[in-house]
């Protein structure tokens, strides 16, 4: 299985490159990694190899970098000697976060054929290894195994059709479960891998709701505080956050009869473009002012946000929300505005989520799958439930603490000063 994985390996890597003549994602992809030896070697330069032990975080993308985020920012608050290191797969986290404050070296993953996982793990030579989430790298896993760094897994799901858990990938669940401590997400995830005979899991949570909640008591932007509150004014206010084409033919309808019942709508696209800014007013004709020409005073019912990284602010000043991709190929992040005590409907691909269904089953998620759905859901928020923002305030009490419970078990290693003894 191993030898099929390497000869799979080398050729995704080969399509990569090759993709990267006609397409932009793989293009960032192969140029991001250009001379990464030799800026690794510039940075161990500036950085004595044996000084400070190293834990080092992956990221797939830029999803799974804020689901470590809260325990990197413990780490480096509790164990300021050790240096963090970060590394991303994709461009969309590494072109984010290229400059992230507590990281002292953020860089791009190679790959993993044998000859650059030999090189990278001589460079970054790192003391502890962190995967978030699901980035599986097996040549990788084996080499921090035979080199005796402890590596962890934290945020994992697994579910039964998993590909890690059907016969034919046994060795490769082998290699995976290698690994000190899987930290998974629910006790479903447990199961499975105790049901395989791997017993070297715990269960944690998810640390996305350590972040979230983080987040909602970071003070908003005054700039953009007294913007959104302008617009907001006295009256419900509904946020439809990452949404797509596919969302908007659902909500249209009925955002239109509930503007004419005296709510105001504030839409953030996924892909802040201009077709898809252009579409948002065409079906709000009249009425949408984008995010940038609209200044206090300015007459609208319905605010389109064409820049990034307003979003998660946003929703606290909503009533109600709808968070999109459910239309399409899976819900996005529904934590942003349940923390703020938010209602939150979406679309109907929501399986792969936990969260989606633990929401429904708490009373505050709601799967819609039609214009008449989100109608419903106008008709029944159009006053406030005092009663349902006590149970989501509930829900983020019982489902927060998974960083520091991972921490717990990290600090032993970390307190092992210089570096680790295996």
């Amino acid at each position: 299985m191993f030898v099929l994985y390497t000869i799979a390996v080398r050729l995704y890597f080969t399509l990569v490159h090759l993709a990267a003549c006609c397409r932009r994602d793989a293009r960032r992809w192969r140029d991001g990694r250009k001379h990464w030896r030799e800026k690794l070697v510039q940075w161990n330069d500036r950085h004595a190899a044996s000084a400070r032990p190293r834990i080092w975080f992956h990221a797939s993308s830029l999803g799974e970098f804020e689901q470590g985020r809260t325990l990197m920012e413990i780490v480096r608050e509790k164990h300021p000697d050790w240096l963090i290191m970060l590394s991303f797969y994709s461009p969309s986290g590494y072109d984010r976060q290229k400059n992230y404050p507590n990281a002292d070296c953020v860089a791009y993953f190679p790959s993993d054929i044998k000859s650059e996982v030999d090189s990278w793990l001589e460079l970054w030579r790192p003391d502890i290894a962190v995967f978030i989430k699901y980035d599986f790298w097996f040549e990788l896993l084996q080499q921090l195994d035979q080199r005796r760094v402890p590596f962890f897994f934290i945020s994992a799901i697994f579910r039964p059709n998993h590909y890690l858990l059907l016969p034919f990938a046994k060795r490769l669940l082998d290699r995976v479960m290698r690994a000190r401590c899987i930290f998974v997400q629910d006790p479903e995830s447990g199961k499975l891998l105790s049901a395989r005979g791997h017993h070297n899991h715990e269960l944690a949570g998810d640390t996305r709701v350590d972040r979230v909640l983080r987040i909602s008591g970071e003070a908003l932007d005054p700039g953009v505080s007294e913007k959104l509150d302008a617009f907001c004014g006295a009256q419900r206010i509904f946020v439809a956050g990452s949404t797509w084409q596919s969302d908007l033919d659902r909500l249209v309808p009925a955002m239109h009869s509930a503007i004419a019942r005296g709510w105001k709508c504030i839409i953030a696209p996924h892909r802040v473009s201009e077709d898809d800014l252009l579409r948002i007013e065409r079906h709000f004709a009249g009425t949408c002012l984008r995010w940038s020409l609209y200044q206090p005073g300015n007459s609208c019912q319905v605010l389109a946000i064409d820049c990034i990284g307003l979003l998660a602010g946003i929703y606290r000043k909503g009533h109600f929300a709808y968070v999109g991709g459910g239309f399409s190929k899976g819900v996005h992040n529904l934590l942003e505005p349940a923390v703020h005590g938010l209602p939150v409907c979406f679309g109907p691909r929501h399986r792969k989520f936990p969260e989606a269904g633990r929401f429904v089953q708490a009373g505050f998620g709601f799967s819609i799958e039609t214009a008449d759905d989100l109608a419903a859901l106008f008709t029944r928020f159009e006053t406030e439930d005092r009663n349902l923002r006590q149970q989501i305030r509930a829900y983020f009490a019982q489902h927060s603490g998974a960083s520091e419970k991972i921490y717990k078990t990290l600090k032993p290693l970390l307190e092992q000063w210089p570096k680790p003894e295996n």
